[in-house]
């Protein structure tokens, strides 16, 4: 296995584990001459019209805004009493006031039905419960060494909490 602390797994979790069907993605293609010449031709162009945009944002550094617009935005991102993040809907931007947005925050965090304080960071404990089931499936044949090695972060860090202010609700004091 990956690690050598392997507890025993409850009986009620393997059956659920006989059943998973952990796959990598394909890397199939299709057999040359099967697809038609003008599909080639289309994923062909499709895939370097893509290549010579993304070369084209980083070297060159372009940007999706008229020049007056992005200083506007760059103007607005130093301001410290201002928050901004995308809406929960669509693809809308809010800007919104960071006093605002903390206290959103904070009312949240608040409600024990969905969240309750902790002692500690449980991000070690959680990692280490995912390593030792992903070794307990690996030595049971039910999953092979490359899929739990993309099973196992070596890199875990605490999530990080935010929220996406809601713009389809009318506001209430």
């Amino acid at each position: 296995g990956i690690s050598s602390d392997r507890p025993e797994i409850p009986l009620e979790q393997k059956s659920a584990l006989h059943n998973t069907n952990l796959r990598r993605k394909s890397l199939w293609q299709p057999p040359q001459g099967a697809i038609a010449p003008e599909i080639e031709i289309f994923i062909k162009t499709l895939h370097n019209s893509i290549q010579e945009s993304v070369r084209g944002q980083t070297q060159q550094g372009r940007h999706n805004l008229p020049a007056d617009e992005l200083l506007a935005l760059e103007s607005l991102q130093r301001q410290k009493a201002i928050i901004i993040r995308p809406a929960d809907k669509g693809s809308a931007v809010v800007l919104q006031d960071k006093m605002d947005y903390t206290d959103e925050i904070e009312r949240q965090l608040a409600d024990t039905k969905f969240y309750k304080p902790l002692d500690t960071d449980p991000t070690t404990t959680h990692s280490t419960l995912v390593r030792q089931t992903v070794n307990s499936m690996l030595d049971r044949g039910i999953i092979n060494r490359r899929t739990a090695s993309d099973l196992v972060e070596t890199k875990v860090k605490t999530p990080h909490f935010y929220t996406f202010p809601k713009i389809h609700k009318r506001l209430e004091n």
